[in-house]
């Protein structure tokens, strides 16, 4: 069985056949190919993880995320991040760290906070003269955040394996998702000073997009 499975597997994979699938298909043949796994069993597995609460909240985390980003919290959460650290030097690029940092106490995806903030926040961050590269990267950077701020589905995902309190993780995951945030806070700053980034205060426009009224700041 665990030959037919890794020939399959290799052979999908050879003829750039997507991996999911190729997985499917290949632990499909190989079980279908032995006689010691009842088809009964297989079925009832495939099914379990549906009756587990905590694997049920994910695809529910994930939707409030994109349901705040797609109306008008989402732009507000940004105006906030702005009002707080777009004064600074590097504010701009820090608006990401803290966006991701507030964003993840809703999604609780990396993937999901990268997708959602970095098409809004990179666009607008370029504009304001901003390396392309250095705004990828710092999305990409900050959005690590969301695997420690609770509700984190890592996490969940680990205290189904580990049988450990989920409660207990998410407080565990609170200082240090916090000290991440700053530290990046902090990469941002000496980051902007040291390659000469644009430094101008960008105040809250009441619902319209951060930048739309900018004023220059004292360094």
């Amino acid at each position: 069985m665990s030959l037919i499975m890794v020939i399959v597997f290799a052979f999908l994979l050879a003829i750039s056949f997507p991996v999911a699938h190729a997985l499917v298909v290949g632990t499909t043949l190989g079980i279908l190919s032995s006689d010691r796994i009842p088809m009964f069993a297989v079925i009832q597995q495939l099914m379990a993880p549906s009756q587990s609460f905590p694997l049920i909240a994910i695809p529910f985390f994930v939707m409030s995320g994109e349901l705040m980003m797609s109306g008008k919290l989402g732009k507000h959460l940004i105006d906030f991040a702005t009002d707080l650290v777009g004064r600074f030097r590097g504010g701009h690029a820090q608006v990401s760290v803290l966006g991701s940092t507030l964003f993840g106490g809703v999604s609780g995806s990396a993937v999901a906070d990268a997708t959602a903030l970095g098409s809004i926040l990179v666009p607008w961050q370029k504009k304001l003269g901003y390396p392309g590269a250095f705004c990828g990267a710092t999305i990409a950077a900050a959005s690590t955040i969301d695997i420690l701020i609770p509700p984190s589905i890592p996490l969940i995902l680990y205290s189904l394996v580990s049988n450990a309190s989920i409660g207990g993780l998410f407080y565990a995951g609170i200082i240090p998702g916090v000290l991440l945030a700053i530290g990046f806070l902090a990469v941002c700053n000496i980051s902007a000073r040291l390659r000469g980034f644009p430094t101008r205060r960008t105040r809250s426009t009441g619902g319209r997009w951060p930048g739309a009224a900018s004023m220059p700041c004292r360094r």
